[in-house]
């Protein structure tokens, strides 16, 4: 019903954010090269300073609009995150613009009478379209700091509000994922073995580290506390080899030979249960 809801608001929605924002045209036309408009959601939420005005400078207010696609195959997708704020007599906007593997775009930072940023990003590196002069960007003093505009600081500012929306952010799992195979596969001859048939299960202590199960082809799966976070299938007759990277209980990653699938195709969802349903079956023969 929420999303029913959210749809016949959409419209409206845009008109109240055209007129709230900073030159949203800019940030749109960019929004439109990087995901599918056709037909998505926004988020709205505006808060204030403790719901008080400022005296004699103006109020306090930020308006964070979250875009994304849905459906009920792939759930949320996002797209993009504007934080509009207005603070004292200062009025600034600030775009972040998804593909759809939750790769950071584009950066825009539009501020009246302050100047404006704009960054293309390419696997995290950046090219900067356009910056206004140093001075006058500094003339925004609430926001301005010498880092403001690296690329950490544009990063962790993205990741923030990704948090903050309630989503976990892919590149920080995904980095987070590797580490912890390495670690696994390093430590592998410290491990305890178990093996059942065609099913090799490795234990540090009591914990189960990873499973290796050879079947039609050879079915690696890695563990962290009793959750499945990675598995990795070699490629058989049938498939390609298989990549699959879990926050919770879906993939949110899958790689199928070099090809990094698009959260919105149906082959990660297909991946995602088939490598679920496959470990579900194997844990119950080694219990």
């Amino acid at each position: 019903m929420k999303k029913k809801i959210q749809v016949l608001l959409i419209l409206l929605a845009l008109s109240c954010l055209t007129f709230a924002q900073v030159n949203i045209e800019k940030a749109l036309k960019y929004y439109g090269e990087v995901c599918d408009t056709s037909w998505y959601y926004i988020d709205l939420d505006i808060t204030n300073a403790n719901n008080r005005p400022w005296p004699a400078v103006g109020s306090f207010k930020v308006e964070k609009s979250i875009y994304y696609e849905y459906s009920n195959m792939s759930g949320e997708v996002l797209q993009m995150i504007s934080i509009d704020i207005h603070q004292a007599a200062m009025r600034y906007t600030e775009y972040y613009i998804f593909d759809v593997y939750q790769d950071l775009q584009y950066y825009l930072y539009q501020c009246e009478d302050c100047g404006s940023v704009i960054i293309k990003f390419d696997n995290y590196n950046p090219t900067i379209i356009e910056k206004s002069d140093e001075e006058l960007l500094k003339e925004n003093y609430f926001r301005y700091a010498e880092d403001y505009f690296t690329t950490k600081s544009i990063i962790d500012r993205s990741d923030m509000y990704i948090i903050m929306n309630g989503q976990p952010v892919y590149h920080i799992e995904t980095d987070k994922i590797r580490e912890k195979f390495k670690e696994i596969n390093g430590n592998i001859d410290n491990f305890t073995v178990e093996k059942f048939d065609n099913i090799t299960a490795y234990y540090d202590g009591e914990e189960l580290m990873k499973i290796v199960a050879k079947e039609d082809c050879t079915k690696e799966y890695y563990l962290s506390e009793g959750y499945l976070f990675f598995a990795f299938y070699t490629d058989s007759n049938e498939h390609e080899d298989w990549r699959a990277y879990f926050c919770g209980y879906d993939a949110y990653k899958v790689i199928i030979g070099k090809k990094n699938v698009p959260k919105t195709e149906v082959e990660l969802i297909e991946v995602s249960q088939l490598v679920r349903e496959d470990f579900k079956e194997i844990k119950k023969i080694i219990k």
